[in-house]
């Protein structure tokens, strides 16, 4: 073989191994951002083995308005005290006896255990029951 196909060869594994390179790192970026944006949480109270969702009326008003429940939440809704709940730092809010800065409430137009008022930060939450059947609002209450 001459020395000129010798090059030639070589060069075109150099640009073959460089595309490999290329590629796979094209396909690490893409994973890892991928799974930063799959790592969002949705804030849930824990109650037992029954999970609450919790939904505001900025961003879940069609979940709230899907379980029957007002598009704005603020404090008229508020009915009797159910407990603290304190939050792990993570995704979950769970009861305590300890007092806590968050607290939760029974819904007060129609008391039940599809749906809660939660007070985080000054600010009124719906935790609305949520399965596998999907979300339990004051729909899905029998009447």
């Amino acid at each position: 073989m001459s020395e000129k196909r010798v090059q030639n060869r070589v060069f075109k594994i150099i640009i073959l191994a460089m595309c490999l390179i290329l590629t796979v790192s094209v396909a690490v970026i893409g994973l890892q951002n991928h799974n930063k944006k799959s790592t969002g949480y949705v804030p849930t109270v824990l109650i037992g083995n029954a999970q609450y969702v919790i939904c505001g009326d900025e961003g879940e008003a069609e979940i709230l308005k899907n379980c029957g429940l007002p598009a704005k939440l603020t404090a008229d809704l508020v009915g009797n005290f159910v407990s603290y709940l304190e939050y792990d730092g993570e995704h979950y809010y769970t009861l305590t006896e300890n007092e806590t800065e968050f607290s939760m409430f029974e819904y007060k137009p129609q008391p039940n255990t599809n749906v809660y008022i939660v007070r985080i930060d000054g600010k009124y939450f719906a935790a609305v029951k949520y399965d596998g059947d999907g979300y339990h609002g004051i729909k899905q209450i029998a009447q």
